[in-house]
């Protein structure tokens, strides 16, 4: 059983084209029948007439011989022998005739041919032990079954192929072949496809389930910060300021400043570089939220380490103190303090010292820095237990004590989820931000140092996104650069 389908816009064309295939296929099935009885009947045809000469030769054997010798009666055990000789023997000269039809088609090694062969010797063999038993009869008897036998098997032979001829020629003649059509095509009324109501669900519920996958293909990446405003949608937290990417040229220096981290900000060697620029708009920022904090003090922090912050720091307190503000510039980081080395001053002494209580006049360890209304208090000696200095209840009432002293207490501190120290000076801020680097701090990173800060009960009031490229710059904000006097910016990366 055949099933054809075919999909196609005109109902009419499509039946028309079905039910030609079906017509198709049964006239080519006819005629290759047609053309095998034909094959069949020209072989037979060929055959004929030898086999009735062979007839009539063994006929006139017969009735020669009888009409020699006396009538012969043959016994009923030697009529029963002859009959399954000719049987046997009509057999073996059929499967001969179809093995040699069969020949013209076939290999003599082929599983037909040798099927044939193994009858053939099958029934020989059945009739060679017949053949032992008709020798046992008398010579006159034995001729007269011989020559039956022959007119016999001569005659059902010569019968056999003319009835085959027949049928072959009708077969031809009728060109009647083995398949039908069972069930031709009729013209469809309503269309199988497309179902509307079908594709639509499908469509809606595919792109429900699109969307949930792309929600949480987003969520689930995390990847690093690059938009400011995308930025401010995840964290809820507002991006103060952009600083720009720049290359600040390093000077040489001997091995003895080198090992000090003598450098100098860039606030006090490039003032009008565009990252200056940036930052006077963070520092007239943080002068505006200070007048609604609890208190003057300032932490700028980070998550991670190698985000800018000591550079923004120490660059934001020196502009804050060129606006007149008196400005106490703390290093909060007790592990790798940096902010001593950039204003060249003693590292033995500084905070770690005040908050174990080894000074006896606190104020020893404030230094000036050269610039005026900025004074500077370095880490100090490394500490082995930072952490519990900074529980100590010292540092609360010194903080309270100097922030009456000065106008702005800025705390650089260390970065936030390697090291538990930011928490603890984090809550005693008026007001805290976080140093953010372009292309390098994720998100991940930002909503787990927000969520230590908030737990401490410290509030991160903005975010300083540092290292920005110009492109995500310009493209975010406008394009505008920042220089004065047609000095041209320089440099192309932030330390």
């Amino acid at each position: 059983m055949i099933s054809v389908t075919l999909d196609d816009t005109d109902p009419a064309r499509t039946a028309q084209y079905l039910n030609a295939l079906g017509d198709a296929y049964v006239r080519l099935n006819s005629a290759q029948k047609a053309e095998q009885a034909q094959k069949s009947l020209d072989f037979l045809q060929q055959q004929l007439p030898a086999l009735k000469q062979e007839l009539e030769t063994s006929e006139d054997a017969l009735l020669s011989f009888r009409n020699k010798n006396t009538v012969i009666d043959l016994d009923e055990s030697a009529k029963l022998q002859l009959g399954q000789a000719v049987a046997l023997q009509t057999r073996i000269s059929l499967l001969q005739q179809e093995r040699r039809a069969r020949l013209q088609d076939l290999q003599p090694g082929h599983e037909a041919i040798q099927a044939i062969d193994s009858q053939i010797n099958g029934l020989a063999r059945e009739l060679q032990a017949i053949e032992k038993q008709l020798k046992t009869l008398p010579d006159s008897e034995q001729a007269l079954v011989r020559l039956t036998r022959e007119v016999r098997v001569g005659t059902e032979l010569y019968t056999a192929m003319l009835n085959s001829t027949q049928q072959l020629r009708l077969l031809k003649a009728g060109k009647i072949g083995n398949i039908h059509v069972v069930d031709s095509a009729d013209v469809e009324e309503r269309p199988v496809r497309p179902r509307r109501l079908l594709v639509a669900l499908g469509s809606l519920l595919l792109g429900l389930v699109a969307g949930i996958a792309a929600a949480l293909a987003r969520a689930l990446w995390r990847g690093p910060v690059t938009d400011p405003r995308e930025l401010e949608r995840r964290t809820g937290i507002p991006v103060v300021s952009l600083v720009p990417l720049r290359k600040q040229p390093r000077r040489r220096l001997g091995f003895r400043a080198r090992s000090r981290w003598l450098e100098r900000p860039l606030a006090v060697t490039h003032a009008q570089d565009p990252v200056i620029e940036s930052l006077r708009g963070l520092s007239i920022e943080l002068q505006l939220k200070l007048l609604e904090a609890r208190n003057n003090i300032v932490v700028l922090t980070g998550a991670t380490a190698g985000v800018g912050k000591s550079f923004v720091s120490s660059n934001l307190a020196i502009l804050l103190a060129r606006a007149g503000k008196r400005v106490l510039l703390l290093d909060g980081d007790l592990r790798r303090g940096t902010l001593a080395g950039m204003f060249d001053l003693d590292r033995r002494i500084g905070f770690t010292q005040l908050l174990r209580g080894d000074l006896v006049l606190p104020t020893a360890m404030i230094r000036q820095s050269g610039i005026d209304g900025l004074d500077v208090i370095g880490a100090g000696a490394t500490a082995a237990n930072p952490t519990e200095l900074l529980h100590r209840p010292r540092l609360r009432q010194w903080l309270t004590a100097t922030a009456d002293s000065y106008d702005i207490v800025l705390i650089d501190t260390a970065p936030v989820l390697p090291i538990a120290d930011t928490v603890l000076l984090g809550r005693e801020a008026g007001l805290v931000y976080a140093v953010a680097r372009y292309g390098v701090t994720n998100d991940a990173e930002l909503d787990e140092m927000q969520a230590r800060l908030d737990r401490a009960g410290a509030s991160l009031q903005g975010i300083v996104l540092n290292g920005v490229q110009p492109d995500l710059r310009n493209s975010t904000y406008g394009g505008y650069r920042y220089g004065y006097d047609n000095q041209p910016a320089a440099g192309n990366s932030t330390p």
